[in-house]
């Protein structure tokens, strides 16, 4: 009786070894659970000594999905991209084109430039012409007008009588010269003489008085045979 007491029953025995078997497999899955959750934590230990679980690579992983998902959101379709790089292709022919045009004005530019560099060395080169002709006009009127002023002089001292009564020349009576008065010499630039007036050329720009001396601009006096 004591012997039945101190041994457990067969069946009894197998029902509480099933039953530990149980508890046990049930305290692996649990453990098994508990480490792989663990392992999804880290501890990390703060500054006042406490302990705290972080689930930083949980949230490092849930941020990078909420970027890619926000990437992907504002990727555009197939279409949309056909239409972008067909943009991004014509800006890029404009671009070419505006640089062209710029390289095309800066080429008018240099030769506007060279074109205004040119003008104006033609310009002083003009004003340095101008001003030599200006000062031989100048010494040319210069020389004209003592000239002038010697003839009007030699004019005024001329003595026709005394240059007719030389013998050069012998006139009839009725054609003896008259001297002209100096206002009247004063009308004329040079002197020629025409001793017998209704014989003056016609080539004579001035009036010829009967019976005076004629001052008009034949090339030499008109003397009769």
């Amino acid at each position: 009786m004591n012997r039945t007491q101190d041994q457990l029953d067969p069946e009894i025995a197998k029902e509480v070894i099933a039953l530990l078997n149980r508890k046990v497999a049930e305290l692996r899955s649990e453990n098994a659970e508990l480490q792989g959750r663990l392992d999804k934590y880290s501890v990390k230990k703060e500054d006042e000594g406490h302990v705290s679980l972080d689930d930083n690579n949980t949230q490092r992983r849930l941020e990078e999905i909420a970027n890619c998902k926000s990437e992907l959101e504002r990727r555009p379709g197939p279409g949309e991209v056909s239409t972008l790089e067909r943009k991004l292709e014509t800006s890029g022919q404009r671009g070419q084109e505006l640089e062209q045009r710029v390289d095309q004005l800066n080429a008018k530019l240099e030769e506007f430039e060279s074109e205004k560099r040119a003008a104006a060395a033609i310009q002083a080169a003009l004003e340095k012409e101008m001003g030599r002709l200006f000062h031989a006009l100048n010494e040319r009127t210069q020389e004209k007008e003592a000239a002038v002023a010697q003839l009007m002089l030699l004019v005024d001292t001329f003595d026709f009588r005394k240059f007719l009564a030389g013998g050069l020349i012998a006139l009839p009576a009725r054609h003896q010269p008259v001297l002209m008065t100096r206002e009247e010499k004063r009308r004329f630039k040079r002197v020629r003489i025409c001793f017998i007036p209704k014989f003056c050329s016609v080539s004579h720009s001035t009036e010829c008085y009967p019976a005076k001396v004629c001052l008009s601009f034949p090339t030499t006096p008109f003397v009769p045979p």
